[in-house]
């Protein structure tokens, strides 16, 4: 809990700063709240980017599926798709790893064969 109240305090003065906008800060801070298993602050997080890099839109696929919210990590897959985001190897490693880890072998298997 106290990394989750020292990351929260370095969101707020990214805040204050104006900096919680940047596609880089705001990617390490929805990476920082993935990690800490709050993807409330995660979805706000990645929802205070207006212009996101590969690296934020994979920072959230990844939290979802690591923690079992595959639903939310494969709309999100399609919004990055919709977005004119094309998915990195490290968007498919992410939602692969995740259901592997949360035992849906067989969808991990078809993620994989539409790489």
């Amino acid at each position: 809990m106290g990394s989750l109240k020292q990351g929260k305090e370095i969101h707020a003065h990214a805040i204050v700063r104006g900096l919680h906008s940047n596609p880089f800060v705001g990617g390490a801070l929805v990476e920082m709240y993935c990690k800490c298993r709050d993807l409330k602050a995660a979805q706000m997080a990645f929802d205070g980017v207006p212009e996101r890099e590969a690296a934020t839109w994979n920072a959230l696929i990844s939290g979802y599926t690591h923690c079992n919210q595959i639903e939310n990590a494969r709309i999100l897959l399609q919004r990055m798709n919709e977005g004119g985001f094309e998915p990195t190897i490290y968007t498919w490693n992410g939602i692969i790893a995740g259901q592997v880890e949360n035992g849906l072998y067989e969808s991990a298997l078809q993620l994989f064969s539409n790489m």
